[in-house]
């Protein structure tokens, strides 16, 4: 078996090779051997007319397993401007799920041809998924699962299973429902091959199974999977009649885009493909999010400092080589406990409830630290201020190397408070915990760091 790095070396040689040679057959016969996940990364590397021309070689089945594995900004490449017969032939050979993602990236009256001109059945399927809203249960599910009736023998449903089993997505798990689709429950294919002769399926059901509603967000049926250990999720309507399951590879992929979307948006990226744009669309996105730290830390704290502390910083200049200091140190402890409040509400492990919880856990963590750092940069200060290497004027060494100290023990505990409190606030009122997490953060951390630290100085130091 190739490493990763060889296949990759491998297919862009026949890439090379159908470019200069013009060799179709060819290279559609030895792309065989490789793997379409492998192929579809190395085609990310190649020009738009190359990729049009490797798909056009292979045929359908190699196509739909290609555009499966391929990145979102390779797919586009390869449905936007092909023609609808091209479309009808590739989202006739996909599940349901898949070519409903297909289709939602091209415009809605090429999207309606196609399924015009789809069997009549699978068109059906296509649009009650599209029903749906995007990023919800229904919109991921499959319609494509294997079920049967409670009194039906173990060995016929076999039998069934035998001749369907390559039209289904899955063909391990069999639901059991009723002539009207309501679910009574799950069996396992081991169960079956298991159970005595004469069996009837119904006598093995699971009735305990895990289902989800279509209007769901797909983020909770990730935690569903993730919390039930589940492979495939039902998913059913207020009548409990099945409607599809959602796959464990489908869910693997939201998982992912999620993490990904709270990651871009806790570093005020704003934006779920921060590459697929040109330069001047992303400063766009990402301007607004520098704007607040500029508004905030450049004009706003600039003036309030000015006018409250003006004294303070003229007198003893020397105060304002730490500000850095302690409002970085702030920042970054606020930061890490903001990620994991996020993070632990993003999985489901963190409710409202827990705030209490979390909150006492991440004080005793931010008084360990800014124990540590104060004595670190108090020593430090007295050090230099000791051995003349700053001016300390008419104050005394300890009485500044305290102030910075203290600065530091509240700056700090305070930053980790706001960075605990203020994702879980949001979420609470319904906002997205992620997008406060990043430079609003920032920004009320530094500016409240700043504020204790001279108003200690002013009070401590200054007298």
């Amino acid at each position: 078996m190739l490493h990763n790095d060889e296949r990759r070396t491998v297919v862009n040689s026949l890439i090379e090779l159908l470019r200069v040679e013009a060799d179709r057959l060819a290279l559609k016969q030895k792309l065989k051997e490789f793997h379409s996940a492998d192929i579809a990364e190395a085609l990310e590397d190649i020009s738009e007319e190359t990729k049009r021309t490797i798909m056009e070689s292979l045929d359908v089945e190699q196509r739909v397993e290609i555009l499966e594995e391929a990145s979102e900004q390779d797919i586009d490449t390869f449905v936007e401007d092909a023609h609808v017969s091209d479309l009808v032939e590739l989202v006739g050979a996909m599940s349901v799920d898949d070519a409903t993602e297909i289709l939602d990236r091209v415009d809605e009256d090429k999207a309606q041809a196609v399924m015009n001109r789809l069997d009549p059945d699978h068109a059906e399927d296509l649009r009650e998924l599209r029903e749906y809203k995007p990023e919800t249960a229904g919109r991921i599910m499959t319609t494509e699962f294997f079920w049967a009736k409670p009194e039906e023998d173990c060995a016929a449903v076999l039998e069934r299973l035998k001749e369907k089993h390559e039209e289904l997505e899955t063909s391990r798990e069999i639901f059991v429902c009723r002539e009207d689709m309501k679910l009574k429950g799950m069996v396992d294919v081991e169960d079956i091959l298991r159970a005595e002769p004469g069996h009837k399926i119904g006598e093995l059901v699971d009735t305990a199974t895990i289902t989800i509603g279509p209007t769901v967000d797909q983020e909770i049926a990730a935690r569903y999977m993730q919390k039930y250990d589940l492979s495939v999720l039902p998913v059913i309507d207020p009548g409990r009649r099945m409607l599809g399951i959602i796959t464990f590879d489908d869910i693997l992929e939201v998982m992912s885009d999620e993490a990904s979307e709270d990651m871009y948006r806790m570093a005020g990226v704003g934006d779920k493909k921060p590459l697929e744009h040109g330069a001047f669309e992303r400063a766009y996105k990402r301007l607004p999010w520098l704007v607040t730290t500029l508004v905030g830390s450049g004009f706003i704290s600039p003036l309030i400092m000015n006018h409250l502390y003006h004294g303070t910083l003229t007198r003893f200049v020397a105060l304002a080589f730490f500000i850095p200091a302690i409002a970085g140190l702030g920042g970054n402890a606020a930061t890490q406990s903001s990620t994991i409040t996020v993070r632990g509400l993003g999985t489901g492990e963190i409710v409202w409830s827990d705030l209490w919880w979390l909150l006492k856990r991440e004080m005793s963590v931010a008084l360990i630290i800014s124990i540590s750092c104060a004595i670190a940069l108090g020593f430090f200060s007295y050090i230099i201020f000791s051995l003349g290497l700053q001016q300390s004027g008419d104050l005394s060494v300890v009485k500044i190397a305290g102030c910075i100290s203290f600065s530091i023990l509240c700056g700090t505990i305070t930053a980790v408070c706001l960075g605990t409190c203020i994702p879980m606030v949001c979420h609470r009122v319904g906002v997205d915990p992620a997008i406060a997490a990043g430079p609003f953060i920032t920004t009320l951390i530094d500016f409240s760091s700043q504020l204790i630290y001279l108003t200690i100085a002013t009070y401590v130091v200054l007298g």
